[in-house]
């Protein structure tokens, strides 16, 4: 009488599948239902954010706006000149077309704060036409207007400030409603992926054939990463070294990139570039940002004129308001030993020499807010007892157990007290310190890339 148990098990085994798939029946859509609200509100905060940061570019408009009015102004004061008033008229009809889109953006809870605000700012700005500009178009000029005119000033740029502050509290408010709304959606998706857990014994082999695809597609990922945004083919005259860690738990990728390639015999192109998010969408941007730029240096163009180049294409690129991209981008002459570079908005850039630390400040804005940006070089001597080092923001950006910042009084510091043997030593030097600071908690993407020329080109 053996058979029973194997029949009990079937029946049990038959009632099992029946309950799963029961269970998944009435489940499922549930889930599938809430999945889709929440991404209607995802997508509603999107927009929502979208409509927050063009509000931010039509106050920065309106200032800039204001400031146009004044340097017109007195430039026709001084000079009598008329051509000084086009910029000014130019800027009195911009600033009120910039006013009346950034009042259909005050859509969010502080609005009616905000909108007194604009409302001030705008009232102070016709009473500096009425006080100020008109008089002078009149011929007539007088200390008590400067003064006057300064204060106005003053309490246009006060509303300004008091406006951007609501408008980046929104800002934050709706990235963490996000964020929040990211993790509803992930707890309802784990759900779902639980209730068809149940059929495992169906499944298996389903589930088996995606872990492997996933696992296929994340390994090309990586490989791609490596090959993209990691790999260096340096020049002959430089010695290079760098370093790359992902905040992307589990796989490394990120929104960081460096490059040192040579364009001809005596010139290298040296690139850092931090693009704006992570993970996987950061990572294929990554590859648009270092190989646009060799493309544009393949055709012998100044370092000034291929950033502007980068720029308009990915400003026309991009369709998310909010995409951007710091980047350090420079020419290295190997006989001048001269350094020319573009520096949008990126902090970390230093020069080693013997001791001494050099900042190489920042020369223009990020790249991606205007199609139409213009760029400026600056330009510093490298030598072979120099060593250029660049690091994107997760290292001005650690913070230790404390939650304090590095900063780059602290990058600084240590790049002084650091091995300057050779660019290696530099950077092995620079991550182990990090690692130390942080706890070896990296909450950002990092890259490094320290280069030194050297005394005489390889044969």
């Amino acid at each position: 009488m053996e058979p029973l148990p194997c029949l009990s098990r079937i029946r049990f085994s038959l009632w099992g599948l029946l309950v799963a798939f029961g269970i998944i029946a009435l489940a499922l859509p549930v889930a599938f239902a809430g999945l889709f609200g929440v991404l209607q509100q995802l997508n509603q905060i999107n927009s929502d954010l979208a409509v927050v940061r063009k509000g931010q570019l039509n106050l920065a408009t309106m200032l800039r706006c204001q400031l146009d009015e004044q340097i017109g102004l007195r430039g026709f004061e001084v000079s009598h000149r008329t051509a000084y008033l086009l910029p000014y008229r130019n800027a009195i009809k911009e600033f009120g077309n910039e006013e009346s889109e950034l009042r259909e953006r005050l859509i969010f809870p502080s609005e009616s704060s905000a909108k007194r605000m604009l409302d001030d700012a705008v009232a102070t700005n016709a009473r500096w036409q009425r006080v100020i500009a008109q008089p002078i178009l009149a011929g007539s000029h007088s200390l008590v207007n400067i003064e006057q005119g300064s204060t106005l000033v003053g309490r246009f740029r006060s509303d300004v400030d008091a406006i951007n502050a609501m408008i980046l509290t929104e800002y934050q408010s709706e990235i963490e409603g996000r964020a929040n709304t990211i993790r509803t959606a992930s707890a309802i998706g784990y759900s779902a992926i639980a209730l068809v857990g149940i059929q495992a014994l169906v499944f298996a082999f389903l589930l088996a054939r995606l872990r492997y695809a996933l696992d296929r597609e994340h390994g090309v990922v990586e490989a791609l990463q490596a090959a993209f945004a990691g790999a260096v083919t340096t020049a002959p005259m430089l010695e290079v070294a760098t370093a790359y860690v992902s905040a992307t738990r589990g796989a490394k990728i990120g929104g960081d990139v460096y490059d040192a390639h040579q364009i001809d015999e005596n010139t290298a192109l040296v690139l850092i570039a931090d693009v704006s998010g992570k993970g996987v969408d950061a990572a294929v941007d990554t590859t648009f940002v270092k190989y646009s730029l060799r493309a544009f240096a393949s055709e012998k163009h100044d370092v000034a004129t291929i950033v502007r180049k980068f720029n308009a294409l990915y400003a026309n690129a991009q369709k998310a308001p909010e995409a951007f991209v710091v980047l350090f981008c420079g020419y290295y002459d190997w006989r001048s030993e001269t350094l020319t570079y573009v520096n949008a908005g990126h902090e970390a850039a230093y020069v080693c020499r013997a001791g001494t630390v050099e900042r190489l400040a920042p020369t223009d804005a990020i790249i991606g807010l205007s199609a139409d940006a213009q760029f400026h070089t600056a330009a510093t001597t490298i030598d072979s007892q120099s060593i250029l080092f660049l690091a994107t923001d997760g290292l001005t950006e650690a913070r230790d157990p404390g939650r304090r910042f590095l900063g780059d009084a602290g990058v600084q510091e240590w790049l002084r007290k650091a091995n300057t043997g050779s660019p290696q030593e530099l950077v092995t030097d620079m991550s182990d310190r990090l690692r130390r600071y942080t706890g070896a908690n990296i909450n950002d993407d990092l890259a490094i890339l320290a280069v030194r020329p050297r005394k005489a080109r390889p044969t």
